[in-house]
């Protein structure tokens, strides 16, 4: 697992339900902050993929060709998992914005469209996950407003820890990557 401290990270909710912005577009108001661009302040990422493999014990035994001794069974490689993201950062309690992004944060789970995940600066001369890992598209040049590297990705969980004795309420947001958008044809 990769773990990194970005300064800053930004989701956008497409609206579509596919990574071509085919079909039906939510409204605004059925889109994670009305559809305007999501920026989080110095958060953490962590990137994560798996892959699967069939362990089962070999019935039988395996001899090497060379010698008489028993060879180790093969490792069958069976699948590979979608890479997951976790994103964790903190909100002030003390500042409203922050407060009133905590509703947006949640409809990122609950919004049908495809969300972009990518690193907003292209001048700053800093790499990130979203740059080294995302793809650019042509579908997506028109919404972000310039060919940026990013992810497709679905929120599968949004939690936030409020502590009565604190003033930062520490979140994580955790994502699916999905596969990157095919060639126009």
């Amino acid at each position: 697992m990769v773990v990194v401290k970005i300064s800053s990270i930004t989701i956008f909710d497409t609206g579509y339900p596919n990574t071509i912005n085919d079909g039906t577009r939510e409204s605004a108001t059925n889109r994670a902050n009305s559809g305007t661009a999501i920026v989080l302040q110095a958060v953490e990422a962590s990137y994560e993929r798996r892959a699967g493999y069939d362990n089962t014990p070999a019935i039988g035994r395996f001899y090497n060709d060379f010698t008489t001794q028993l060879s180790p069974a093969p490792l069958s490689f069976a699948s590979v998992e979608a890479p997951k993201i976790r994103i964790t950062g903190t909100l002030s309690r003390t500042v409203t914005a922050d407060m009133d992004m905590i509703k947006e944060l949640d409809k990122l789970c609950t919004t049908r469209g495809i969300k972009l995940l990518y690193y907003n600066s292209t001048t700053d001369g800093y790499r990130d996950l979203t740059d080294s890992l995302g793809d650019t598209d042509t579908y997506h040049t028109s919404l972000l407003g310039s060919a940026i590297p990013h992810l497709h990705v679905r929120f599968n969980n949004f939690s936030i820890r409020h502590t009565s004795d604190k003033l930062l309420l520490r979140f994580e947001l955790t994502c699916e990557v999905m596969a990157p958008t095919p060639a126009p044809a």
